[in-house]
């Protein structure tokens, strides 16, 4: 069964139809004389970006940043202003410039540069080895589809135990493009709306979800812990009050001076439990 179904051709019918449809409605791909298919190198991406539309939009006018980012056959490409997490947005700035993303935790960034995609190219992207190493996992599309225009946006997945901090402006990922054959493509719906970052939500990773509830129960805990204590403390300070006004108690059982010692080394303590926790979820 799977060696049949391996092996099935396309039937002459469905070929017909497909052809129909690139007929109609496919975007014609042709190159120039000079241009032939393959991965473009440095030089041709830098020409396509001094174009207008360039290329990539935003790319840093610093001549030496710029060479930084340039690799024989790719560019890289920064963190931009914007990021989400759940149903929020946030915003970086040069003032304010770090995102921090936590361990287990779900980002969604955006790249600080616009993409002008050709006809004839398209693109494919993925995140710096670095960060990799890092922890950080790359979870979005790999390839821009010829006609694309705007910001990338992909949602960041840190597997590590450690947080992890991205900076406004530094490059996160590496992007290259790939020039396509000359023939018929199904067109990209320039129609389509585009995206911006508020139509992606973040969503909470299973090991993110499980720390959050041992920390809040954790956090349950100490609250009963500290408020135990207290009750303790009242309790103890209550008989040590009666014990000085009935002198057959205090005759009998502990002098009122422990009583009240003790009463307060356990208030003491419950404050400090109960400072702690409170420092926690400030």
């Amino acid at each position: 069964m799977e060696e049949n179904l391996r092996n099935r051709k396309v039937s002459d019918e469905v070929k017909k139809e497909m052809m129909k449809l690139l007929s109609d409605e496919g975007l014609e791909v042709k190159l120039s004389v000079d241009e032939t298919p393959g991965v473009l190198v440095s030089s041709e991406i830098i020409e396509l970006c001094s174009r207008d539309p360039p290329l990539i939009g935003g790319l840093p006018d610093n001549l030496n940043e710029l060479k930084s980012r340039i690799k024989p056959a790719a560019i890289h490409l920064s963190m931009g202003e914007k990021y989400r997490v759940g149903e929020r947005t946030f915003f970086l700035s040069k003032k304010k410039p770090y995102l921090t993303i936590k361990p287990y935790q779900v980002v969604i960034v955006e790249t600080l540069e616009e993409l002008n995609m050709p006809k004839n190219l398209i693109a494919r992207w993925n995140l710096r080895i670095s960060y990799v190493y890092k922890g950080l996992l790359w979870v979005g599309g790999p390839q821009v589809d010829p006609g694309f225009t705007g910001h990338l946006y992909c949602p960041l997945y840190n597997l590590s135990t450690n947080p992890v901090t991205l900076e406004y402006g530094e490059p996160i990922a590496t992007i290259d493009f790939v020039r396509l054959a000359s023939g018929k493509s199904v067109n990209y719906k320039k129609q389509q709306k585009r995206r911006k970052i508020s139509d992606y939500q973040s969503f909470k990773s299973a090991p993110e979800d499980a720390i959050r509830q041992v920390k809040e129960a954790r956090r349950r805990m100490e609250i009963f812990e500290a408020t135990t204590l207290t009750a303790i403390g009242i309790i103890i300070a209550a008989l040590a009050m009666l014990s000085t006004s009935t002198p057959t108690i205090s005759e009998q059982g502990w002098p009122p001076l422990l009583w009240i010692i003790t009463a307060a080394i356990v208030t003491f303590i419950s404050g400090l439990i109960l400072g702690a926790v409170a420092g926690k979820n400030a």
